[in-house]
């Protein structure tokens, strides 16, 4: 019984099935991989967007239509800031047992702005007026990433939104829409529209 070794040709076959195979083993972990990231990537993204939601969602329900008198004019108008890029407004979503004057009230002032640091809070006592002035004393940042929002103001008597929501007006708008845009990623994402109903807008 003769004892062949193997031809060039049969070690040429052989070597190019066995890079074959790992070329299409390399491919599909690659594939895996980068399958992994996209849902790692999106599913980051949908929770940031549910912790914003949650969090602009909690303050802006609460709101209540507190009644300031314009020192100026003399008569009462809303203490409320509708504007097409920040909103401020008293609500009685406090946080409990942080020692602070406000939560002990059960009302505090919030003022929601954007600059260059992101999505920012601001926190301060309900009455005093001179807190619409003074945005950035104090603001917490609550998203680092946000570099935009746009506000809306939903009213029932025009049944249309609007851009703007003047404290001469004698209620609160009956829904407030937010839009966000964020950085993830070095790419600048529009989240959904936030869409939220006020239980005191008749008030």
């Amino acid at each position: 019984m003769s004892n062949k070794g193997f031809t060039l040709i049969e070690i040429v076959i052989a070597f190019t099935i066995s890079v074959l195979i790992l070329l299409l083993v390399f491919s599909g972990f690659r594939l895996s991989t980068r399958s992994y990231e996209k849902i790692t990537e999106t599913e980051e993204l949908s929770q940031r967007q549910r912790a914003l939601n949650e969090r602009l969602g909690w303050l802006i329900k609460g709101i209540y239509p507190y009644r300031i008198i314009d020192k100026k004019e003399g008569k009462e108008r809303l203490f409320f800031i509708g504007r097409p890029e920040s909103l401020g407004f008293v609500t009685t979503s406090v946080i409990p047992d942080t020692g602070k004057i406000y939560d002990v009230a059960g009302l505090k002032w919030v003022y929601l702005f954007v600059d260059s640091e992101g999505l920012k809070e601001k926190d301060g006592i309900y009455f005093l007026e001179e807190n619409l002035e003074t945005p950035d004393k104090d603001a917490v940042i609550i998203d680092p990433a946000i570099e935009s929002m746009s506000v809306e103001y939903f009213d029932p008597e025009g049944n249309e939104w609007v851009e703007e929501w003047t404290q001469d007006r004698e209620n609160l708008p009956s829904a407030i829409k937010i839009r966000l845009k964020l950085l993830h990623n070095n790419n600048t994402i529009q989240t959904p529209d936030m869409v939220f109903s006020l239980r005191a807008a008749d008030n």
